[in-house]
């Protein structure tokens, strides 16, 4: 089935993206997104598709991340995150029972 894209996916999020009546199983459209430390328009199986998804005119798409990724690129809007060295935080070693602070 096509979505409003003209784009047809096996995947029910890629679909659901598309405006895929079925994959959105009788539910509202697609018309917000908040994409934190991910980057699905890298990752997905088929990008080309997932891209024009996210082209939607009606699809509004805040990106939370440390980097521009390509999802970033994409977005109306981009947050900045933090990366490790900027917070205080705890970590423990792997394989042996050391804890470390790592004050900021």
């Amino acid at each position: 089935m096509n979505g409003r894209c003209g784009c047809s996916i096996s995947r029910a999020s890629a679909r659901s993206l598309c405006g895929d009546a079925d994959a959105l199983a009788d539910g509202p459209p697609v018309t917000a997104l908040f994409i934190q430390n991910t980057n699905p328009v890298s990752v997905a199986p088929d990008q080309n598709r997932v891209k024009r998804g996210f082209e939607r005119d009606d699809l509004f798409v805040c990106v939370h991340e440390q980097f521009l990724t390509e999802t970033a690129r994409m977005a109306d809007v981009v947050l900045p995150a933090t990366m490790f060295l900027e917070h205080d935080d705890v970590y423990q070693a792997g394989g042996n029972q050391h804890i470390c602070s790592a004050p900021s």
